[in-house]
């Protein structure tokens, strides 16, 4: 009876009333893992590997401008732009002739004579290449038999206009920039992490970014690279996360905020509040 009063003093005993009037939670202790969390702040930036100059291919008169403003969405399969260019147009008569000649000499006898007419094909089409005129473009010459006055220009990938260099009408030399490209399918967020969370952060970890503007919407990404210097100023890390960004919901420049994460260890668990802190230990009522 006395071992029983014994055990009994280390338990605490409520009727389901006292028990709703005193407002206790019971919560059973499961296995699980304790995560570090890692909140950064970060900005959008374009992928760098998707952004592109439109060039002049070669010197000539902008006759045609099929895209006037910045922020106009852009298609590698249509020309944003027509170049008049009096050396293209000599050019593709040189071609024509070169074509010609090759016809004439091609039912020579001599060998070397009907070598001579590809030959002269063959360098007055690299010389058109050089140009920046594509396989169609000089099979649609050869078929038509004379010279296309304006060569379109265009995009060596799909995406948005950042920055216009040109009006109609201006003359261009070989190597003008005329437009700058950035496909924002997919975007770049660089976050600072600060130094003594730098060691936590690893390439290939889950990412979850809020827009600072609107934090209901939230995406998610990778880390694709750990820069490997530090900013005295900030005491920070960058860390450079890739993702998707349908919708373009993420603007190059917005402050976004970035939560890592981490797991760390497995174990038994119970919610933080089940913990009383007497400060020299920690207690949780069983």
């Amino acid at each position: 009876e006395q071992k029983q009063q014994a055990e009994m003093i280390g338990h605490v005993s409520l009727s389901p009333t006292q028990r709703v009037m005193a407002n206790v939670a019971t919560v059973a202790a499961e296995i699980g893992t304790l995560s570090k969390e890692i909140n950064a702040v970060g900005i959008v930036q374009y992928d760098q590997t998707r952004q592109a100059k439109v060039t002049a291919w070669i010197a000539g008169r902008i006759d045609k401008l099929n895209v006037n403003s910045v922020g106009a969405f852009v298609s590698k399969d249509k020309p944003v732009a027509e170049v008049y260019s009096p050396d293209l147009v000599a050019t593709q008569q040189e071609y024509l002739l070169a074509v010609k000649s090759r016809d004439q000499l091609k039912n020579s006898s001599i060998q070397a004579i009907s070598r001579n007419g590809e030959g002269l094909v063959a360098s007055a089409k690299q010389r058109l290449m050089l140009f920046g005129v594509k396989e169609s473009q000089i099979a649609a010459l050869e078929k038509a038999g004379t010279p296309n006055i304006r060569l379109p220009i265009y995009t060596p990938l799909s995406g948005v206009i950042i920055e216009k260099m040109v009006q109609e009408g201006q003359y261009v030399n070989t190597g003008d920039v005329l437009f700058n490209i950035a496909d924002l399918s997919k975007v770049w967020v660089e976050i600072d992490v600060f130094e003594n969370e730098v060691p936590y952060v690893r390439v290939g970890q889950q990412v979850t970014i809020r827009s600072s503007a609107d934090a209901h919407v939230a995406a998610s990404g990778r880390i694709s690279f750990v820069y490997p210097f530090h900013d005295p100023k900030t005491h920070t890390v960058k860390a450079r996360v890739e993702m998707a960004n349908p919708g373009h919901r993420l603007k190059p420049d917005m402050f976004v905020n970035a939560i890592i994460k981490i797991p760390l260890v497995k174990g038994i668990v119970v919610p933080v509040t089940a913990v009383i802190d007497t400060g020299k230990r920690q207690v949780v009522w069983v």
